[in-house]
């Protein structure tokens, strides 16, 4: 878990949250290695969909660079993140639209247009940010998700 909140830049609390979600989900599995809790990509055979869930995104990420993923996964992770897409979807947004349209404050709207720029999602143009199309088969399912809402 402290590898896991070190190479991401988040706290250890909140890796144990997200790594508590995946298992919740069934699409990874804890066990104890001595003082160390350890999670590995095992699905729960009590959670029907796992199962194939872990089998189809492990073939569409096969040949992706795992870092590449991460931020994209990053990118895509958050509720507000996700609102923000969705109005960049309409048109161009400036940060001060972003910033009215989401209730965000300007740090924390900068920090959420950092991570989604980082995973290759956004990008700033004349027009204030815009979407921009993303190869990575997670970018490409997240986006197609968000259109059909």
């Amino acid at each position: 878990m402290s590898e896991l909140a070190e190479a991401e830049g988040i706290s250890e609390p909140r890796a144990s949250m997200e790594l508590r979600r995946l298992q919740s989900r069934g699409l990874v599995n804890m066990y104890r290695s001595g003082p160390w809790t350890r999670y590995r990509p095992v699905t729960d055979p009590k959670v029907a969909s796992a199962k194939p869930l872990l089998a189809a995104a492990r073939k569409a990420l096969a040949g992706w660079p795992e870092e590449e993923t991460r931020r994209v996964a990053w990118a895509f992770g958050h509720e507000r993140r996700l609102k923000m897409v969705q109005l960049m979807q309409e048109r161009a947004r400036s940060g001060d639209e972003l910033q009215e349209l989401g209730n965000l404050s300007r740090p924390a709207l900068f920090r959420h247009l950092e991570r989604l720029k980082a995973g290759g999602v956004v990008r700033r143009s004349r027009q204030g940010w815009e979407l921009r199309a993303n190869p990575h088969p997670l970018a490409k399912a997240m986006m197609d998700l968000l259109n059909k809402t």
